[in-house]
């Protein structure tokens, strides 16, 4: 019993040191890959990109802007209630169901109280 105890022990002290071994020799590697993340140039756009194509109207800009009125959200509540109250909650009411009699799974009599023994006298040897 003992040797299997201690063989276990063993094992898990074997895999501790392994996973271990594993996060110490992979830890250089993720400080390396922050270090050149952070340093690394931004990306910019080439000098030599054209830009977008501008959207012109059909007949130049002859015409000017004119304002066009738009439909706002009222800041106030209106007097028609978009939903509905909300409904009461559904109770149903009690039942009760009778309760069944109980029948012994066997032909066998239900057991009777009896009387707890009663403690007699030890008998003596006499002569």
């Amino acid at each position: 019993m003992l040797d299997a105890a201690s063989a276990l022990t063993r094992r898990r002290q074997i895999v501790r040191i392994i996973l271990i071994g594993v996060i110490g020799l992979t830890l250089p590697f993720y400080c390396i890959g922050f270090f050149l993340w952070g340093t690394a140039p931004q990306a910019t756009r080439a000098a030599t990109e054209t830009p977008p194509p501008t959207v012109t109207p059909i007949g130049g800009l002859q015409g000017s802007i004119t304002p066009t009125l738009t439909q706002t959200i009222p800041l106030f509540a209106t007097s028609t209630q978009p939903l509905a109250p909300t409904p009461g909650q559904f109770i149903p009411l009690p039942t009760s169901v009778p309760p069944t009699a109980f029948v012994f799974p066997t032909s066998t009599p239900a057991p009777t109280l009896t009387f707890a023994p009663t403690s007699t006298p030890i008998p003596t040897n006499t002569a």
